[in-house]
């Protein structure tokens, strides 16, 4: 029979060799090259990088540092020094302010010349603004007699003759015939410029229907010199009665359709307005 101390011996050998086991097959897990270092490692190869070695804290020498930052170390020659300074010297040196002053002063004085000597002209841009206004005209300055050149004899023989010639005038367009025609002036609406057409056609339709033939001619060709004339100045002459009711006709559908547009957009607003109200009334009594 055993006794107890050689039990508890016993059963702790038997723990301690239990450990061991478990400790050699850990052991046998981890691979051989674990113990053994590589050739590729056993090897020393530089790291490239110009400033790697400020990562590593490692103290560069001194001529590796000129080396590298020749730029920075390089010594300055006599003949540098001297270029430099030449070149500083070639530089152009700032006026004195009191010759800028002058040259101010003589600016001042040549705009304040030019300035009264173009006073005595007309001003050319309202000139320009007044000529492109309808139906008015500036007419431009007269030149003085130092600026108007001496006509020869035959140039003014041919002044006079053109002055004596009943030609056209095309400043105010007359003819021989003493028929003028001046742009009609736009009064009132479209609509009654277009019924003063219409009313004037009929009437001289009802002129040439009352009149004898030979005198229907000449009014016919009365009406259509300043038809000519009118249209010669760019001025719109309707004179066809058919055409005018169309245009009249034409007028009246296009208020009507603008009419019951805008009557729908005042009805289109009612309604949203009365529509919202209606939402605020619901939501304050809910």
């Amino acid at each position: 029979m055993t006794s107890p101390a050689a039990t508890l011996r016993t059963s702790i050998i038997d723990a301690l060799e239990a450990s061991n086991a478990y400790f050699e097959t850990m052991l046998n897990m981890v691979p051989a090259s674990v113990y053994f270092a590589s050739a590729a490692a056993a090897v020393d190869i530089p790291v490239k990088g110009k400033y790697i070695h400020n990562k590593g804290g490692v103290e560069v020498a001194e001529h590796k540092r000129r080396r590298t930052n020749k730029d920075k170390f390089e010594d300055v020659t006599v003949t540098a020094v001297q270029a430099a300074a030449a070149a500083a010297a070639s530089e152009p040196k700032p006026a004195p302010p009191a010759a800028l002053h002058d040259k101010l002063a003589s600016r001042l004085a040549e705009l304040r010349r030019k300035r009264t000597r173009d006073a005595s002209k007309p001003d050319k841009r309202k000139r320009q603004k007044t000529n492109a206004k309808p139906g008015k005209q500036t007419p431009s300055p007269a030149p003085s007699k130092a600026e108007q050149p001496e006509a020869t004899p035959d140039e003014a023989g041919a002044d006079q003759k053109n002055s004596n010639a009943d030609d056209i005038a095309f400043g105010n367009l007359q003819v021989e015939s003493g028929l003028t025609a001046s742009a009609p002036k736009k009064k009132g609406s479209k609509r009654a410029r277009l019924e003063r057409a219409l009313k004037k056609a009929d009437s001289m339709g009802a002129k040439l229907r009352a009149m004898a033939p030979a005198d229907q001619v000449k009014l016919q060709q009365d009406a259509s010199t300043k038809l000519a004339l009118l249209k010669a100045q760019g001025v719109k002459v309707k004179t066809d009665a058919k055409l005018l009711k169309q245009s009249i006709k034409k007028y009246d559908d296009k208020k009507k359709r603008s009419a019951k547009k805008w009557a729908g957009r005042i009805h289109a607003d009612a309604k949203k307005k009365a529509e919202r109200a209606d939402e605020i009334r619901a939501d304050i009594g809910g």
